[in-house]
């Protein structure tokens, strides 16, 4: 009788977008993976999405992912991260952002002691273009990645100038391709926009102890109606495997949502489990 032969199960990559407090989705989406031992073998990330992606290929197990995640976004610790001191290079420091993501990276953490191949989406300001990081300080590239323009200070690294990956490249799914990624994921965490108004994303009439000028609630709103236009462009041209779109209610606004980490979780873990069909038959 001869040798059967082993089946080789393809790569699975996951793109996980940006998206503030829309992208702790991501979470309860890796939980459920895990529970049904559906092994990631790349991951690629922007924003929120890269913070995610760092903390879970790092080895941080995905209880005290979803945990620190819920303690670390309570309005409290949000409110401390807010600075209106000048000379302002954004409304948060750039070492309270540091602070809060030392939880979920510590300094000292390369790309290549990462457990699951990783890459991070960035924006250089001077050459206008989307960068690729995934090699060198995890937590640097993790920064430069949440480095939204006027929220968070730009991230230096001569002879580039990074911000926030979204501007260009919100739903990274090229970077899980080029790792090696056979089946790519992408979870879109952004809301849809359409038929949304701003009042509805509670950027007026929200829980927090301080007004939000107009402007800057306009100017976060347009930024926002930009990557989701941007983002559903390259859904049409990159074609990931399968594309979601958590039901994160609508409460959970991309910016002042934070309140709401654990509804956001939950719809990860949702659309997780009502994708799982797809997901297996992606990986036969």
């Amino acid at each position: 009788m001869g040798k059967q032969s082993k089946i080789i199960k393809p790569t699975l990559g996951l793109a996980l977008s940006g998206g503030g407090a829309r992208g702790l989705a991501h979470i309860g989406f890796l939980k459920v993976l895990e529970r049904e031992h559906i092994h990631v073998d790349y991951l690629s990330g922007t924003s929120m999405g890269s913070v995610i992606a760092a903390a879970y290929a790092r080895g941080m197990s995905i209880e005290d992912l979803e945990r620190e995640a819920v303690n670390s976004t309570t309005t409290r610790n949000m409110i401390r991260m807010v600075s209106i001191t000048p000379p302002m290079r954004g409304i948060v420091e750039s070492d309270k952002l540091k602070s809060v993501l030392n939880h979920f990276i510590p300094e000292g953490v390369n790309f290549e002691d990462l457990r699951i191949p990783t890459a991070i989406a960035a924006t250089d300001l001077i050459h206008s273009c989307s960068v690729t990081l995934n090699s060198g300080p995890v937590l640097l590239a993790v920064m430069a990645s949440c480095a939204m323009p006027g929220i968070f200070p730009a991230v230096d690294c001569p002879p580039l100038r990074l911000v926030d990956g979204g501007v260009l490249n919100n739903l990274p799914v090229n970077l899980a391709r080029k790792l090696g990624a056979k089946r790519v994921i992408a979870i879109d965490a952004m809301a849809e926009m359409i038929g949304i108004r701003p009042q509805e994303e509670q950027f007026i009439g929200a829980d927090l102890p301080f007004p939000i000028p107009g402007a800057l609630r306009d100017l976060l709103w347009s930024s926002s109606m930009m990557v989701a236009r941007i983002t559903q462009a390259q859904v049409e041209t990159e074609k990931p495997d399968l594309y979601l779109r958590p039901p994160i209610p609508v409460e959970v606004s991309m910016f002042l949502g934070f309140r709401h980490a654990q509804a956001a979780i939950d719809a990860g873990e949702r659309a997780a489990e009502e994708y799982l069909p797809q997901i297996r038959a992606l990986l036969e």
